[in-house]
Formats: structure tokens, C-alpha cells, sequence
């Protein structure tokens, strides 16, 4: 009796083992297939070797949270500098509000109306319609001020969620189809907005409660600062812009995050933030040499406010 239970209890351990690695393994492979499925660089990498090297990595692990350091590591081994992993508590961070960096306005010189960009790393709504609103409440207030050109600043704007972005610039760009991405297989995919509503490669993604404002300047000279901070949905951000006719970038080259990433939430609530297709402009123009970056129209030396206000009052006397 005594060795039919030790015997039992043997083979529930062994089976609880069994069932334990089998779970770590099912886990490792959720994640693998994702990034087998979707990553921009899917048909560069060999697959059975960053398998094998990723089952051979969590042969020892206990539980679930120990194989995120061997998931990381194969996302580094995707080589597009921009996929990411969030463990449960952070993606949990990312759904709450935070004080986000707020948009600055001013007049400059009495006659350019300046408002600034921020970047926003949340996913919380609320936050979301706070930003666009702001942006939105800054840019009627200094439309009235009848200005000769416009100013918008994203020189600090180093990325995050590109939706409230995108709502926020709007009120200034001429046409729906502006930016997007293409995917490994070639497909571009764009945004575009329309009533509130955020549409993806033509399906809906989000909708904005804020109303949208009109601009009676819109069409004067617009003017896009940006500097090497400028990134990620920074860029997409500044990308908006390229190939509009009164609209003009000004300051250094970006930083060259120009690729998409898209959210995949595992089983545990961790997250892959996975890096799906590289920056695609209006005219189609793929920006998919990492860290080249978007070069400006109009090159700036130095960093301060004033110097890139200077390079453009220089150009705005050239033109008349």
C-alpha cells in the first residue's frame, strides 16, 4: 500500500511536471507564431532556429513570467529596432491616466500661430479625447488671431500612440489618405478620419467624441518642426504632412523609427508590441531604412525655438 501511493504520488508530480512544461511550451509557441505570422521581417529570419533557440531557453523555466527574458530575446532577434514586450503590470499602467505632456500654443512675433505636438503613451480614452481637445482649443484660439503661417512643433514628440496624434493634427491637412504602412507582403494600408472616426486600411479603429474644428487659415504656410528626438508616431505624425502643398519640414532629421507597431496581448496579459510594417507616405514613398530617418525641406543647425523660426522667416521672404 505504502508503494502504491508513493508510486501515485510519484506520477502525479511527474504528470503535474509534464503538464507544467507543456503549458511554458504552448505559451513560447503562442508568442513565436504571432511574430512568425506578423512581423516586417517575417520572411528575413529563419524560423526553425529562432524556435529552437527560444524551447531551449525555457527548458528550465517554472513558470510563465520566467520566459519573458527568452520572448525578448526573440523579438531582438527580429532586427527592426522597435518591437517591444510589456509584462502584465505595465500593459495594466498603460490602460490608466496619467499626466500626459499637455500642447503649448503661443504667437509668435504677432503674426505666427505656434502649437506643439506631444507624445502620448497611453491606451486610456479619456486621456485620448483630453489631448485632441486641447489641441483642438489651442488651434481656434489662435486661428482667430488671423496668423500668417502656421507652426507645429514636434521636435519633443518621441512616439506612442498615434491615434490621438493623428485626431489632434486634422484641422491642418488637405486630403484624407496621408499616411500608412505596407506589410511584408506589399499591402499599404492607411489611415484616414472621417467624423470622429479613426478607419485602418478601411476598418474602423477608433472614434473620437471630439468635435472637429475649422480652420478659416489652414491653407497659409505651415511649417513642421522636427529634430533627432522626433520618432516612432512622431514621425508618422510628421509624415502626415509630406507632399502637401503649403507645408514645409524644418529642423534635422528624424530618428528613424519609421515602422508600425501593432499590440498583441498573450494569454498571461503580457504584451508583444510588435513591429508589423514599415511608414508609408501619401505618394506611397516607403520610409524602411531604419535610423535614416525623414529629412526636412529646410535644414536647421542649431536646436533653440528661434534659430528654426529664423531659417523660416529667411525662407518666407524668399517666396514673396
Amino acid at each position: 500500500m505504502k508503494k502504491m501511493i508513493a508510486l501515485s504520488l510519484l506520477l502525479l508530480v511527474s504528470l503535474d511536471g509534464y503538464s507544467q512544461a507543456d503549458s511554458i511550451k504552448n505559451y513560447v509557441t503562442e508568442a513565436l507564431g504571432v511574430m512568425k505570422q506578423y512581423s516586417v521581417n517575417k520572411h528575413r529570419l529563419d524560423w526553425d532556429k529562432l524556435y529552437r533557440t527560444a524551447y531551449d531557453s525555457v527548458k528550465k523555466c517554472k513558470t510563465l513570467r520566467e520566459t519573458y527574458p527568452s520572448l525578448v530575446q526573440a523579438l531582438h532577434s527580429l532586427e527592426d529596432s522597435h518591437s517591444n514586450f510589456a509584462v502584465p503590470e505595465m500593459v495594466a499602467q498603460y490602460s490608466q491616466r496619467y499626466d500626459f505632456p499637455k500642447a503649448k500654443d503661443s504667437l509668435i512675433a504677432g503674426k505666427y500661430a505656434y502649437i506643439t505636438i506631444p507624445p502620448i503613451g497611453n491606451f486610456n480614452k479619456e486621456d485620448w479625447k483630453e489631448y485632441v481637445g486641447l489641441v483642438y482649443e489651442k488651434a481656434a484660439r489662435l486661428d482667430k488671431a488671423d496668423p500668417e503661417a502656421w507652426i507645429i512643433d514636434l521636435r519633443d514628440n518621441d512616439g506612442g500612440m498615434f491615434h490621438p496624434m493623428y485626431a489632434a493634427i486634422q484641422p491642418f491637412l488637405d486630403k484624407k489618405k496621408v499616411v500608412g504602412d505596407i506589410d511584408p507582403q506589399g499591402k499599404t494600408r492607411y489611415f484616414s478620419y472621417s467624423g470622429g472616426k479613426v478607419f485602418y486600411d478601411g476598418k474602423l479603429d477608433h472614434v473620437f467624441e471630439n468635435r472637429l474644428v475649422k480652420l478659416k487659415t489652414a491653407s497659409r504656410p505651415i511649417f513642421i518642426l522636427t529634430s533627432k528626438k522626433t520618432s516612432s508616431s512622431g514621425e508618422f505624425t510628421a509624415v502626415s504632412f509630406v507632399g502637401q502643398k503649403n507645408v514645409r519640414l524644418v529642423g534635422k532629421n528624424t530618428q528613424g523609427l519609421t515602422s508600425a507597431n501593432t499590440e498583441y496581448k498573450l494569454s498571461d496579459g503580457a504584451m508583444l508590441i510588435l513591429t508589423v510594417g514599415n511608414l508609408v507616405d501619401r505618394n506611397k514613398k516607403e520610409y524602411k531604412v531604419i535610423g535614416e530617418g525623414i529629412t526636412p525641406d529646410i535644414l536647421v543647425k542649431g536646436n533653440e525655438l528661434q534659430e528654426y523660426v529664423n531659417e523660416i522667416e529667411t525662407y518666407l521672404k524668399a517666396k514673396k
